[in-house]
């Protein structure tokens, strides 16, 4: 530990799977005492007992005695968990590299900011995991009523974002949404500066007369040289309001990609919010999908719903193995979308691989995951069980299971995902691997309310509705 290090507990507990609870539950206590909001004790919670699980199962060999040491550190802008124990030497990045699909693993890297493993010789190994937090919320000022931000009037330009634009953005963020916002990323500047080197991040701003940034809009690639793209991260700082800056911005941005020559850009927006849904058809998008919206907390139920649209499609003419029972509505978006699909027939003459290929995201702060199937092994529907009723257990209240239409056994297999409780959500088109289909499986009741900008999204939303309702019968 170092000076700035204030150690809150150690203890030493057996490798005994029945204590993982009760440690999780002490610490958490420990974390609120601290000054931890509530509403971000879940996420510790599910970092101490992966952190533990992860000990208790591949650190002891089964029936074998053991202990392990767990710490609640604070530092001045971050908690620590760290593990320390003595058990069988491993490495979990290798374990990761084996198993990439072990939700453990998923989960804790995805809610950590920073995971880092050492070996300590004859000491063991540590593993630590690192979450940031905002300045000072360890120990919270007293409430106080900010007075409204004075209205700008100075002049403001947009342009392509640079490096050195990447402080402004964190400030910009700041002042319109404070340590809220839920791409957490974006509030180093560092890690900005490196997206945008690997053209991971493609951004417009809006610079004022001072030069800070005071508008944002972005478009996330997967990858390097990807030919589809994510709109993320749209903000104007409160000061700049009703200048007219996000129509501005998102108009930029969506030029920049039409002239990268990208195969589709995804926009995702309040399923409420007509002005945005108006603003994203007039730049000629598409509704493609309604998702339910992120969980307040982990274990809650979604709240609100999620409208997303599809703007381009400029990709190659692809395949569509689209099950029957939903090809009036796939044909639908396409035919919107003014693409071209080849619909084929071709379930019966499909065969498996061995193994299934999938990736498994987790998003714990918006309490859902996301199952990406590249290819369908002969253990395709017992793999999506069993990592559902693992997120389940852990807290994951949406589920969103991404099918690919290129590949013929998506006919017969939907369906029998929706036997599990997956409903209809829509399509994700031109995605990395091609056209993608949607289904979304719910714990709990999602706010059904939707208010839409044109028939085509009225006549989804109203459909996606009605497949919701029926997998929840089904869960039932």
């Amino acid at each position: 530990m170092t000076s700035a290090d204030r150690l809150l507990t150690r203890i030493t507990v057996a490798a005994d799977e029945k204590l993982v609870v009760p440690v999780r539950d002490f610490c958490s206590r420990v974390l609120a005492h601290a000054g931890i909001p509530e509403a971000d004790l879940p996420g510790f919670d599910l970092l101490v007992e992966e952190a533990c699980l992860h000990v208790v199962r591949n650190a002891f060999d089964p029936g074998a005695p053991g202990a392990f040491d767990i710490a609640v550190i604070a530092r001045p802008d971050q908690v620590a968990i760290v593990v320390e124990d003595q058990g069988l030497p491993e490495d979990p990045h290798l374990a990761a590299r084996r198993d990439p699909g072990q939700v453990g693993i998923v989960l804790m890297r995805a809610f950590a900011h920073e995971v880092v493993f050492r070996n300590l010789g004859r000491g063991g190994k540590r593993l630590e995991l690192i979450r940031r937090l905002g300045p000072g919320l360890l120990d919270p000022p007293e409430p106080a009523s900010a007075p409204d931000p004075p209205v700008a009037l100075d002049r403001v330009a947009i342009r392509p974002m640079t490096e050195e634009d990447a402080p402004g953005l964190a400030r910009c963020l700041w002042r319109a949404h404070g340590y809220d916002y839920a791409n957490e990323q974006v509030y180093f500047p560092d890690r900005v500066a490196q997206l945008l080197r690997a053209r991971l991040l493609v951004s417009s701003v809006a610079a004022n007369e001072a030069g800070e940034v005071v508008g944002h809009a972005g478009l996330m690639f997967e990858e390097p040289g990807a030919r589809v793209a994510e709109c993320a991260v749209a903000v104007v700082d409160p000061r700049y309001r009703g200048h007219g800056l996000f129509a501005q911005l998102q108009s930029h941005i969506l030029g920049r990609a039409r002239t990268q020559g990208l195969h589709g850009v995804a926009c995702t927006v309040n399923a409420a919010a007509e002005d945005a849904q108006r603003r994203l058809l007039d730049q000629g998008a598409v509704e493609t999908a309604l998702l339910p919206g992120p969980a307040p907390a982990a274990g809650a139920a979604p709240r609100g719903n999620l409208l997303r649209f599809q703007l381009g499609g400029g990709g190659p003419v692809r395949g569509v193995h689209a099950p029957a029972r939903h090809a009036a509505m796939l044909r639908a978006i396409l035919d919107r979308a003014g693409l071209h699909r080849a619909w084929q027939d071709g379930a019966a003459e499909a065969e498996p691989a061995a193994a299934t290929r999938l990736v498994l995201r987790a998003l714990p702060e918006q309490g859902r995951a996301e199952i990406r199937i590249g290819a369908y092994g002969l253990d395709a529907l017992d793999a999506v069980r069993a990592h559902v009723k693992e997120l389940e257990r852990r807290g994951i209240a949406c589920t969103l299971l991404g099918l690919p239409l290129g590949d013929a056994l998506t006919e017969e297999l939907s369906t029998e995902f929706e036997r599990m409780g997956f409903g209809f959500a829509g399509i994700g088109i031109e995605a990395a691997d091609g056209d993608v289909l949607s289904l979304v499986r719910l714990q709990g009741a999602c706010e059904p309310t939707v208010a839409t900008a044109s028939d085509h999204g009225r006549a989804l939303a109203d459909y996606v509705l009605a497949m919701r309702a029926e997998a929840a019968k089904r869960r039932e």
